[in-house]
């Protein structure tokens, strides 16, 4: 496959909206699709990679606020004032929030379960094994 010339900022934006409320994106690229999307990108860094994908994510927040997960995990947090969920609580439902913290919203995180997710050349992993990987 590959990454589109021509709309490819789109197309991965409509990828970011599809994710769970509740889950981070974790980009799994073959090495070609990888350097096409590093430079068509101009992702140099992971802090560019990350701004990126917090900006391009957006989702209406009343559509956000609608999803299950989100209602169970998220919401939670929101009520209880943590930052960013409190302030994405606050937006219309028509107001687009970016729903992917950003670099800065990502210090001092613990690890999360949706961080767990490895990869193995394409083979399913048990949670067990998953675990020894995490350390967990």
């Amino acid at each position: 496959m590959g990454l589109r010339e021509k709309y490819w900022r789109e197309h991965v934006r409509d990828m970011l909206t599809g994710i769970d409320g509740n889950s981070a994106p974790c980009l799994l690229l073959d090495p070609l699709t990888a350097r096409q999307f590093i430079d068509r990108g101009a992702f140099d860094t992971k802090a560019k990679l990350i701004r990126w994908v917090h900006e391009t994510a957006q989702m209406p927040a009343g559509r956000y606020w609608d999803l299950q997960l989100v209602q169970n995990y998220v919401y939670p947090w929101a009520t209880f004032g943590k930052e960013p969920m409190a302030t994405w609580l606050k937006a219309k439902d028509d107001e687009l929030i970016n729903h992917f913290p950003g670099e800065r919203d990502q210090r001092g995180r613990g690890r999360r379960r949706d961080q767990r997710l490895l990869a193995d050349h394409g083979r399913a992993i048990s949670q067990d094994r998953v675990d020894r990987r995490a350390g967990g």
